[in-house]
């Protein structure tokens, strides 16, 4: 329960974040909200009921809710397409490396057990929180604001960036906020396809996040053993995810990425199904292979709706939407692997493969799609042309737009 109440107010606080980072500016929001997730993390040492937990696990995942989106948004708004995956990549990768030696950290802050009187898990909160805001004050003074805004850039500098941007996107692209594309996001079909996708993959995905140490423990390992393997586990996935990324952008595709890692990670569940009786060897391979797909995944899908939503205002509501509805999944995903199932974990295991390949089936309808509009507005006259520019704040619907696939 306390792992997926911190969605519920993850899914909350998306939207409101996104428009709170375009009035306030990345560089005075982001590090705000790091703030306020690190004293709430540091205030969590002094819970001591199941509801203070509840109650603490719900306004992290606000405060939190104001980070995800938030860097997606930005790099959209000073790299044009074909450098936003790896760069979203990079991002995200840092989510492995943490992944990678954040269990050995706790293993090794809980030996401080009995100093000044607290407990080795209280002291895991107020050192993990501290770190966390000394991170607000560094990204306070050195995070970078807007190409409009960014002091390090000459006038002709900032021009350039402009330039480019514009170029990329079809000659849509603007910087103030339009009350039409805020309202447009809602309503977009697009917008619908992108969360259903990663909704699906969220359930797989945090499910996984969460529960990869008691999948290595089911292997018969002790505490300091397990924490151990989860080591290689996500160093691969970091090269993954980052190899991924750095093909969608070098290919100027997405669809056939997440395809393709969608059913790579399937594929590592049905070893995990098929193996649950064998080697430790096998097991531990199908589970480093679910999990290098399903990190893979996410640079090129949160790159995707970057790519194909024009317009600052639709782009910056259009991704926290997209995120906080995949985090609805979430919720879901920390339900999935029950101790009654333990060691085994098969009706974890075959509901993520299921999600998985559902996922990458419906990345290639929404591909089909947009590949077929693209080939329509190649194929439009003059004259047609004109009249579907004939349109105020027209977005990604202008006809000089073109879809990334």
């Amino acid at each position: 329960m306390a792992l997926s109440i911190f969605y519920i107010g993850y899914v909350i606080g998306e939207v409101p974040s996104n428009m709170m980072l375009r009035k306030f500016g990345p560089r005075k929001w982001i590090p705000i909200v790091i703030f306020l997730w690190g004293t709430i993390m540091m205030a969590m040492a002094a819970v001591k009921s199941a509801a203070g937990l509840y109650a603490s696990r719900f306004f992290l995942g606000l405060a939190e809710a104001g980070y995800a989106p938030a860097p997606v948004f930005v790099i959209s708004l000073w790299y044009i397409r074909s450098e936003q995956a790896i760069r979203i990549g990079l991002f995200f990768s840092a989510a492995t490396v943490a992944g990678a030696f954040g269990g050995l950290l706790a293993y090794a802050i809980t030996r401080m057990e009995g100093i000044l009187g607290l407990t080795g898990w209280q002291w895991i909160f107020i050192i993990e929180g501290f770190l966390t805001i000394i991170a607000s004050v560094v990204a306070y003074f050195r995070l970078p604001d807007l190409p409009s805004k960014a002091t390090f850039l000459t006038p002709d500098e900032k021009q350039l960036a402009l330039q480019r941007l514009e170029f990329d996107s079809g000659h849509v692209q603007d910087t103030t906020f339009s009350r039409k594309q805020f309202y447009s996001a809602f309503v977009d079909w697009r917008v619908y396809f992108f969360m259903a996708i990663g909704l699906l993959h969220h359930v797989s995905f945090a499910a996984l996040g969460l529960f990869i140490p008691s999948i290595v423990r089911g292997f018969g390992y002790d505490a300091v053993t397990t924490q151990i393997m989860t080591v290689p586990i996500y160093a691969i996935a970091c090269l993954f995810t980052l190899t991924a990324a750095f093909s969608a952008d070098r290919n100027k595709e997405r669809g056939l990425h997440i395809v393709a890692a969608s059913f790579f990670s399937a594929i590592g569940y049905l070893i995990l199904i098929l193996t649950r009786h064998s080697l430790t060897a096998a097991r531990y391979t199908g589970l480093v292979i679910c999990t290098s797909g399903m990190y893979a995944f996410i640079p090129c899908f949160l790159s995707w709706p970057a790519a194909n939503i024009a317009g600052a205002t639709k782009r910056g509501v259009a991704i926290a939407l997209v995120i906080s509805i995949s985090h609805i999944g979430s919720i879901t995903g920390g339900q999935l692997y029950r101790s009654d199932d333990a060691p085994l974990y098969k009706r974890g295991h075959i509901v993520s493969a299921s999600t998985m390949v559902l996922v990458g089936l419906l990345a290639l309808i929404l591909r089909s799609i947009l590949k077929r509009e693209n080939k329509r507005r190649e194929r439009l006259s003059p004259q047609e042309y004109m009249v579907e520019c004939d349109k105020v704040d027209q977005a990604e619907d202008h006809p000089g737009f073109r879809f990334y696939t």
